[in-house]
């Protein structure tokens, strides 16, 4: 599969009933990296090796084989971390296409080809494909894909959000737009590097380049033969302490799970629901956030007096005291402020900025930058360089190509006209957040 690396070993998907099994395989073996400063040589492609058309083939090849021997022919083909889930699965693919006439199985449990199953009668259709993968199963993969390049390169890494919630039961299954994984910031680099060999390509961020109050701490990652992206994090908003040192309190209690049967790492529960209370209270216009906050918090409200505990110590290893102490409150958990009044301001600005604005973050930037500096960041807000008027004001395919002179003055006086409509309310959030 293109965009894949040492993803190792197999897990049916409901959706295609054990009709296809998912067997990824690196087109050459993935040496760990001698240092974490530059990637693993990657094989060039890995393959989704069918296979469904691989056991298929080695049924016709023979004539006729039991079931153990394709059981032999797959753990001498692929790298299989889980034999016991391989056999399960072989043997539910036999009974789908027993059950669908397609195979036979005779005494001795050989199988072999339905009579009148020839070449000419079958028709394509008949045969089991992978292509009904839903995005929630390639979400899987592609948590399993991430783990696989980290693991490759001795790196830690842990999931959150989307799986990791469903897990824990603190949301409602439901499919995601990408694959979030938390890499440990010191080979934040080396990850990424490794990633965008296999063929992923940073994606487009008009803010990229902006102002901004609450700092980046995520690029996301798209593969044209992929539908989902990979969200690549090295810190999260809401947290107070130092990205590795959260990274390291966060990893220490960490669980073992698998995903599309690849190792990997998932934050404890009380450390997940911390995570998705916090991504649900930056973005307090979204609906979803709203609800999905609302049902995380009666669950915490549910749980035992140890758990609770367990949860305002980890709030407040993070300092991420602060961002939740309203909303936890009404669920009857103390928590002591933290923060200063200075930091505090600054995430109540921050989670007011919209997303593709600046004006606000400028505003806030000003107000911070020595007297000396404010002369540079004005003419930087109101004149920006061209470069910087291409990636935020075009989209994608413009920011390649470039724009022409006539193009960017255009841009420029829609970024103005746009800054002053959003200055009053820019202006009112400020002084707001100083009250």
């Amino acid at each position: 599969m293109p965009g894949s690396t040492r993803i190792c070993a197999v897990e049916p998907v409901a959706s295609i009933a054990h009709r296809d099994l998912l067997f990824l395989t690196p087109a050459h073996p993935v040496p760990r990296a001698a240092s974490h400063t530059e990637p693993a040589a990657i094989g060039h492609v890995t393959t989704l090796a069918g296979s469904s058309q691989f056991l298929w083939s080695a049924v016709e090849q023979s004539g006729g084989c039991s079931v153990q021997d394709l059981e032999n022919k797959v753990m001498d083909r692929f790298a299989i971390d889980d034999p016991t889930m391989v056999k399960s699965t072989i043997r539910g693919w036999v009974d789908a296409l027993v059950e669908a006439r397609l195979l036979r199985v005779s005494s001795g449990q050989v199988v072999s080809r339905e009579s009148a199953c020839t070449s000419s009668a079958i028709d394509a259709d008949d045969l089991p494909v992978g292509e009904t993968l839903t995005n929630h199963e390639w979400g899987l993969m592609a948590h399993g894909l991430a783990h696989g390049i980290a693991a490759s390169l001795g790196i830690r890494a842990f999931s959150i959000k989307g799986p990791v919630l469903e897990h824990y039961g603190l949301r409602p299954p439901r499919a995601s737009a990408d694959a979030d994984i938390w890499i440990d910031p010191v080979h934040y680099g080396a990850f990424t590097a490794a990633l965008t060999s296999l063929g992923w390509i940073k994606r487009f961020d008009r803010g990229e380049r902006q102002a901004r109050v609450i700092p980046w701490h995520s690029f996301s990652y798209y593969h044209p033969e992929w539908p989902i992206d990979i969200d690549v994090h090295w810190w999260f908003p809401g947290i107070g302490i130092d990205r590795e040192e959260a990274f390291n309190q966060i990893w220490e209690n960490c669980q073992a799970t698998t995903f599309s049967g690849v190792r990997a790492r998932i934050p404890s529960k009380v450390d997940a629901a911390v995570i998705q209370m916090l991504h649900c209270v930056k973005d307090r216009e979204s609906a979803v956030r709203r609800a999905e906050l609302v049902h995380v918090v009666s669950l915490v409200g549910k749980w035992s007096t140890d758990d609770r505990a367990c949860l305002v110590s980890h709030l407040v290893a993070l300092r991420a005291c602060d961002p939740l102490r309203p909303v936890l409150m009404e669920e009857g958990v103390e928590l002591p402020a933290q923060w200063t009044p200075a930091e505090q301001r600054r995430w109540d600005v921050g989670v007011q900025c919209k997303e593709g604005s600046s004006t606000l973050a400028i505003l806030y930037e000003l107000e911070h930058v020595s007297w000396r500096s404010k002369p540079g960041v004005v003419m930087n807000a109101l004149w920006p360089s061209d470069a910087d008027v291409i990636l935020t004001e075009s989209t994608p395919d413009v920011s390649r190509a470039g724009m022409s002179r006539s193009e960017i003055l255009v841009a420029r006086a829609r970024r103005l006209v746009r800054g002053v409509k959003e200055l009053p309310e820019a202006l009112h959030v400020l002084l707001r957040a100083h009250n």
